[in-house]
């Protein structure tokens, strides 16, 4: 297909019409196609455009409508008034930054999302070292953490058994130079429902996991979890002793996983660090949160690629861009009253007791 014929000049991506964007669409399968050699960078541009991981359009500081050109050199956009502005196409953007080839993005994107991101699998198909696939697997958990941190909701119910688990996660910054920094979170997935939740915390203690409990976990819940029995090994003896008094709450029963065969229990076999690259050392605790992101996609009869590329539009939009997320937070577990007797479901809970 020429650049004629499929809308877009030649040096210049523009903005495509509707009636193109028709015409555009089944082009991802030759972005996705690895036999592809004469793939043009702008159908590439034109779909990150579209798909909101580029500005489309961008606007300068004085408000004009900036055009972007595309060369063999580099890409910018640039205002033809008198400010006569320029922008890096990536500049201020998820890929700000990286230096890999559009084409290689949306690839490696989409092998992650089909579960096939392994780093064999990449050496092989996309020639990409073991480095690159662990930075690129957390860019993608990252933008994953996010999305699930949007739409948990309270799980679990009486009877019903609960995972709980930490979940540490690298966050992605700009600067090559700067040491990531570790976010870890409590998150927690219902077996019957695959209901689940995420919340970042700043301390790993017990009385954050009881309030994250309280808030996010229904009364009468199994809750199946190994955290209380690893920090009460790791924890000085005041500390154990508020895990003791947690374990004994009597509005939920503890199980260990070893007691049950859980979903997060297989995950952990299936999720072996060396697989994508990584060493044995690796945290397994950073693929639980993309293992409850796909469970969530599967339940919601999602397209897992399209999933991601839009959860990433969400998590990182273009400088400038606001998106409209609808975040389903519940309640504020650092204010809500400390008299979780006085909720209608606990209430419930003492009568059924």
């Amino acid at each position: 297909m020429s650049d004629t014929e499929s809308g877009i000049a030649c040096g210049e991506a523009k903005i495509p019409t509707p009636s193109q964007l028709l015409d555009f669409e089944p082009n991802v399968r030759r972005i996705l196609d690895p036999l592809n050699t004469d793939l043009c960078k702008d159908e590439c541009v034109i779909f990150l455009q579209e798909r909101g991981i580029f500005h489309n359009p961008r606007l300068c500081h004085n408000g004009h409508e900036m055009t972007l050109q595309c060369t063999d050199k580099e890409d910018k956009w640039k205002c033809k008034k008198t400010c006569n502005t320029q922008k890096q196409l990536k500049a201020g953007t998820w890929l700000h930054g990286e230096h890999w080839a559009y084409k290689t993005v949306i690839r490696f994107i989409y092998y992650w999302s089909i579960d096939l991101a392994t780093a064999a699998y990449l050496e092989k198909e996309m020639g990409i070292n073991n480095n690159s696939v662990i930075r690129w697997h957390n860019y993608l958990r990252e933008a994953c953490a996010s999305h699930l941190q949007t739409c948990r909701k309270k799980i679990g119910g009486i009877r019903k058994n609960v995972e709980v688990d930490e979940i540490m996660i690298i966050k992605r910054t700009p600067n090559a130079k700067t040491k990531p920094e570790e976010l870890w979170y409590f998150a927690g997935i219902c077996k019957e429902t695959r209901e689940c939740f995420m919340v970042q915390v700043k301390e790993r203690n017990a009385k954050t996991l009881e309030q994250i409990l309280q808030t996010w976990v229904s009364p009468g819940s199994i809750i199946i979890s190994d955290l209380i029995e690893e920090y009460g090994q790791k924890m000085r003896k005041s500390e154990r002793r508020a895990f003791q008094d947690l374990a004994g709450n009597k509005y939920y029963s503890f199980s260990s996983p070893r007691d049950e065969e859980g979903t997060w229990r297989y995950a952990k076999t299936k999720y072996n660090p060396s697989l994508y690259g990584a060493s044995r050392n690796f945290k397994k605790s950073s693929f639980f949160c993309e293992y409850i992101w796909r469970l969530n996609v599967k339940r919601q009869n999602l397209d897992p690629f399209n999933a991601i590329i839009e959860h990433i539009a969400n998590h990182s939009p273009p400088e400038g861009v606001k998106r409209n997320i609808q975040n389903n937070n519940g309640p504020d577990w650092k204010t809500q009253n400390a008299n979780f007797r006085m909720i209608d479901d606990w209430a419930a809970l003492d009568q059924w007791e």
